[in-house]
């Protein structure tokens, strides 16, 4: 990736919607007296050294609406970067609204959601609920090298149902297809694209720049060109072959875009004092809805966000795979964003373990807030 970035310009002041004064770490006056964004930063560089975690390209720390730290690094605020499966939770907050709306129900079922694919369920299939696929309990497979070739089939719907094994008592397994599942169940009740809908309801309310778009179907194996096309391109969302956009991943965000999502679940749903998503959702989806054993990275999971707790207190987070980052700790007025570069003529390498971001959060950022 670094080889298509260039260093622009250190930012010195941005505003998130309004509302939120974005200070560029170099050179800038981010946070209050008692915690200077220096101390802070160099905290954060010394956990992330001594984690050996290499790549990050932003960190953001914004409390109670104030930046305390906007350290980019190697690049600058107007970058996009793909966010992985933080594309899981906004997905999460188009279903909440789509629900508001009256589209969609929680309860409803499988066979109810996607009627033309009845034929490709089995009948345990189709009882499944909107919250079991939302929960990770409806039985999707968790094989997530598979899922990009079957985006580039002719049915990948179908395919996903006829690779689904039952749950089994609410068995939690996270799953790309299961989310991807939900993408095309919300595509069918709003009656447009993903990407139109969430212009409308999200992305244009937070002033999230999402045109020019490219979205092109994602290719089974994807070529050097199509790959640089894409991390070259400042938003993208790429479509399966049927047109349907991503629910698993691959939105391409800045990481003041995050900061604002971030921000407007920690406000509860509202966005300059309007209300974008239903302040109930925001409580449901972000609260321990299932337990994840051995298949979850933290204990517990909502509707397409992480429960988890940042020292004593309730946390909750969007996690996308290799370090991308929205942690949300509602006690402290606390939004913590990062984000990492990856590798892709290698992405196996690019793993890391997510808990040693939310322990940064935890032990080294939730400790030093006035």
């Amino acid at each position: 990736m670094s080889t298509w970035l260039r260093r622009r310009r250190q930012v010195a002041v941005l505003v998130i919607g309004g509302l939120l004064a974005v200070t560029a770490c170099a050179g800038g006056q981010g946070g209050p007296p008692e915690l200077s964004a220096g101390s802070l930063k160099g905290s954060i560089d010394e956990r992330l050294e001594l984690r050996g975690i290499d790549q990050v390209r932003a960190v953001l720390v914004l409390q109670d609406g104030e930046t305390l730290l906007a350290d980019y690094r190697d690049t600058d605020a107007e970058a996009t970067w793909d966010i992985e499966s933080v594309t899981k939770s906004i997905l999460s907050i188009l279903v909440g609204q789509a629900i508001d709306e009256g589209r969609l129900s929680l309860d409803q079922t499988l066979a109810e959601l996607l009627p033309e694919h009845v034929n490709a369920m089995a009948r345990w299939q189709q009882r499944l609920t909107l919250r079991d696929l939302l929960t990770h309990t409806g039985g999707f497979s968790g094989d997530e090298a598979a899922t990009v070739g079957l985006m580039a089939e002719p049915d990948p719907v179908e395919l996903m149902l006829r690779r689904a094994n039952p749950p089994g008592s609410g068995r939690f397994l996270y799953s790309n297809e299961g989310s991807h599942t939900i993408a095309t169940i919300l595509r069918r009740a709003v009656g447009q694209s993903l990407l139109e809908y969430a212009r409308t309801t999200l992305f244009d309310p937070l002033d999230i720049n999402t045109r020019p778009v490219l979205d092109r179907p994602l290719a089974a194996q994807p070529s050097g060109a199509q790959i640089k096309e894409y991390l070259e391109a400042g938003f993208a969302w790429p479509v399966d072959s049927a047109g349907t956009h991503l629910g698993w991943g691959l939105i391409k965000l800045t990481p003041i875009d995050m900061a604002k999502i971030g921000t407007l679940m920690l406000n509860g749903g509202t966005w300059e004092g309007k209300s974008v998503v239903p302040e109930a959702w925001v409580r449901d989806s972000t609260r321990n809805q299932v337990t994840t054993g051995s298949d979850g990275i933290w204990p517990a999971y909502g509707y397409h966000w992480w429960v988890t707790t940042a020292g004593d207190e309730p946390a909750y987070l969007a996690w996308g795979y290799g370090g991308q980052m929205i942690e949300v700790v509602p006690a402290r007025g606390l939004v913590v964003v990062v984000v990492r570069a990856l590798d892709f003529d290698n992405i196996d390498s690019a793993g890391i373990d997510p808990r040693e971001l939310t322990g940064l959060v935890e032990e080294v950022i939730v400790p030093q807030l006035p």
